[in-house]
């Protein structure tokens, strides 16, 4: 397993395959000999004081620093092994749920391309549509040819683009929503400003996107989208797909961040034919919500019965 040096000092990975070390990662393994069960000592590494590092003044994490700390180990191998497998449960259900995920966003991204990019959903005769010579005419917002009676409209012609409010000293640890900022990952918070099925678009960093239902609130630097059912998912799409070009300008040039026009200016392909399609696409991600949410109480549970495992006030039967 490694342990962070740098950046994100102190996180353990566990590695059961083969892997090149870089620099910024510390290897580690049971000595010889030892009586300590490998998986169970990544737990041990996740509950150390570790972490508590990357908050101080040292740069980084060095092997004379790691090797200074004291952990609590079970003596019993194999209640060590039971403690492992237990965890190890949990993490491999997140890791199920997260390749779900995947896959079902890679699912709606062929069908949208099937239907949206090369138009070749299935026409009145069950024949794929430009393919079998449907007609196409040239659409001057998007630059290119669309079915015959398509249409585009703007993102702020479908909904409102609003922004967060708030700066980054606004979220708390243990807050009860959730705090979208510009992170790949929301922080947390007290208070609430927004709420239902929302689309959130990072304004700067890496430009990522979100969906999320419920109540939240946002960072100063995040747009948040909430256009009406029926072009909830359609919206999400096409906002992920125009975020890759955010990142560069006409010139070539980085971008460092986008601005409320640019994605009012998001164009979204509209049919009465592609409606079913389109409730397909919110079918999905309430979906993909419901499996996001299983992780979040899956991994809650985990780093809750983490600490009370690893110091021995509870035990593992097996």
């Amino acid at each position: 397993m490694t342990i962070s040096a740098r950046g994100n000092i102190g996180t353990a990975f566990y590695r059961n395959y083969p892997y090149y070390p870089v620099i910024r990662l510390i290897t580690v393994y049971p000595k010889n000999g030892s009586e300590i069960d490998c998986q169970y000592l990544y737990y041990l590494l996740k509950n150390s004081p570790l972490k508590s590092i990357g908050s101080s003044v040292q740069a980084q994490l060095t092997v004379p620093i790691a090797s200074d700390v004291d952990l609590f180990i079970e003596e019993d191998y194999k209640n060590q092994q039971l403690i492992a497998a237990f965890l190890g449960t949990i993490d491999n259900k997140i890791s199920t749920n997260n390749k779900i995920i995947e896959t079902s966003e890679k699912l709606m991204r062929e069908i949208y391309d099937y239907w949206f990019v090369q138009f070749d959903f299935p026409d009145e005769n069950d024949r794929p549509y430009k393919s079998s010579g449907g007609e196409m005419v040239y659409n001057e917002n998007l630059k290119r040819e669309i079915p015959k009676g398509w249409s585009v409209k703007r993102v702020d012609e479908l909904c409102e683009v609003k922004t967060g409010k708030e700066d980054a000293n606004f979220s708390v640890p243990d807050g009860d929503y959730k705090f979208f900022t510009c992170a790949d990952e929301p922080l947390r918070c007290n208070t609430p400003c927004f709420g239902g099925k929302s689309i959130l678009i990072a304004g700067n960093g890496n430009f990522n996107v979100k969906h999320y239902d419920g109540n939240f609130n946002a960072y100063q630097r995040t747009y948040v989208l909430q256009p009406d059912d029926e072009f909830y998912g359609i919206t999400f799409i096409e906002a992920k797909n125009k975020a890759e070009l955010f990142t560069k300008g006409s010139n070539g040039s980085i971008v460092k961040f986008i601005t409320k026009g640019d994605v009012g200016s998001i164009y979204v392909l509209t049919s009465s034919r592609a409606m079913e399609l389109y409730e397909t696409f919110n079918t999905v991600l309430a979906e993909i919500d419901v499996v996001q949410s299983q992780n979040e109480k899956l991994a809650s549970l985990r780093d809750w019965l983490l600490p009370m495992l690893m110091n021995g006030q509870i035990k593992v039967s097996g």
